[in-house]
Order: C-alpha cells, then sequence, then structure tokens
C-alpha cells in the first residue's frame, strides 16, 4: 500500500472512495418519520398506481411506476400533501416501491406524491420547464491554445494499485460499508503533477450472475458487491 502511494503522488487518480453511496436508495423509514395513528384510508381512495396492501399494523404503501426508475443521486421518498410518510424500499422490477406503514394514518390520499431530490417521478407530475441559462461570458481577445492536448496518451506508462480503508457506519446501512479505492500514477514522471480525484457516485451496490442488481448492504447470499472503485479506469488507463 506503501508503494502504491508514493507512486500516486506525483500524478494519481483515485477513482472511488466507497462501494456503496452514502445513503441507501430506498430504506424503510424510522418509527418517527409518519405521525403514529391507525390508517382508515382504502385502495379506493387512492390515485392510480397506488394500493394498499395487508391489515392492520402490516399495511403497506404501494406506489408503481409505468416505466423503471432508475437509481439516481437521491432517495425516492412518499408524501401526502407536504408531509414526508417515509422511503419506500424498491422491488427487483425497477418500477414497485413499497413503504411499510405500521399504524401510520394517511390524512390525505388525493395528493400522493413520489419525489426525488425535490423532482417528482410519480405520473401526476408535470414536466419543469428547463432552467434559463445566462449565455457564457465572451473573452475579449482569444485565449491561446494549450500546447498539451489531455485526449492524446502522454510518454509516461502508468502503474495502479488498491487499497482498503478501515469500514465505515452510514445512516440507513445494518453493518459498516467498506472503503475502497484505486490509485493510478505515472512511471517517472519527474516533477509536480496534478491530482484528479474520482467518485463513483450512488447507483446499486450488489448483483448476482444472471446479472439482477440490488441496492442491500452488506450484500445477500449469492450477489457480491459492484466494484465501484474500478469504474473510471476505463478513462485513465
Amino acid at each position: 500500500m506503501r508503494r502504491v502511494l508514493r507512486v500516486a503522488t506525483s500524478a494519481m487518480a483515485i477513482l472511488a472512495l466507497a462501494a456503496v453511496s452514502p445513503g441507501p436508495a430506498h430504506a424503510r423509514p424510522s418509527a418517527d418519520s409518519i405521525p403514529s395513528a391507525p390508517s382508515t384510508s382504502t385502495d379506493d381512495d387512492l390515485p392510480a398506481d397506488w394500493q394498499l396492501t395487508g391489515t392492520g399494523g402490516g399495511k403497506t404503501l404501494v406506489w408503481t411506476s409505468p416505466d423503471l426508475v432508475p437509481m439516481g443521486n437521491a432517495r425516492v421518498e412518499f408524501y401526502a400533501g407536504d408531509t414526508l410518510l417515509g422511503r419506500p424500499l424498491a422491488a427487483k422490477d425497477g418500477r414497485s416501491f413499497r413503504l411499510a406503514l405500521d399504524d401510520a394514518r394517511i390524512d390525505t390520499t388525493e395528493d400522493l406524491r413520489v419525489l426525488a431530490g425535490g423532482r417528482r417521478l410519480d405520473a401526476a407530475a408535470s414536466p419543469a420547464p428547463p432552467p434559463r441559462r445566462a449565455a457564457p461570458a465572451q473573452p475579449s481577445t482569444p485565449l491561446p491554445a494549450n500546447k498539451v492536448d489531455p485526449g492524446v496518451q502522454g510518454p509516461y506508462r502508468s502503474i495502479k494499485g488498491e487499497y482498503a480503508l478501515k469500514s465505515v457506519r452510514l445512516p440507513g446501512f445494518p453493518a459498516p460499508v467498506e472503503m475502497r479505492a484505486t490509485v493510478v500514477g505515472p512511471v517517472g514522471a519527474p516533477g509536480k503533477r496534478p491530482l484528479a480525484l474520482f467518485l463513483h457516485g450512488r447507483h446499486y451496490t450488489c448483483f448476482d450472475a444472471a446479472g439482477d442488481i440490488d441496492i442491500a448492504w452488506p450484500c445477500r447470499p449469492g450477489t457480491q458487491p459492484v466494484p465501484s472503485h474500478q469504474g473510471y479506469l476505463r478513462s485513465c488507463c
């Protein structure tokens, strides 16, 4: 590990810091995320694409999207009006999301909403207008061309290695999350070199031999972790 780090001080790209994102896309809500009271809603009260399953304290609120909902950079959330009901679990079909209501009461079913990062995901959402951006400022005089083309392979070969830090506990995960990275640097390059840090982003955590994906952590039996820390090696090596 020390050898890899010394090589990387001249120039390196840390391609990822963690094999999973800092929070699950869909997690069972905590008991205090929704008000406690008996649920009185029925399927007849719900908008299209919504369903209530189970009885009593075992009721589950289900929303099914007509299209696949890929994992994004924010967790999916269920709202009733402006009240957060909780963060549902995603089904393997990538379209259904289930939220255990326990003893929660839904005060209004007319304004059930599905959001992720403030963006509506359910069919009732109206498309948001594109953001208005000011035209970029133009320099008074043309800037000189860079003498080095970053798209052209350089004269130095690269070397890479991996290391792992102590796993850390993150909200929403029952077990500590691994911290892994790949380090890449040039061999024999003199002088100082810039440091490029690549974070793999937020996506599925586990997969199996059939290609099915999951967002659980730790990975369930029969699945293995997605090697997120190797995701940008194609860009550099």
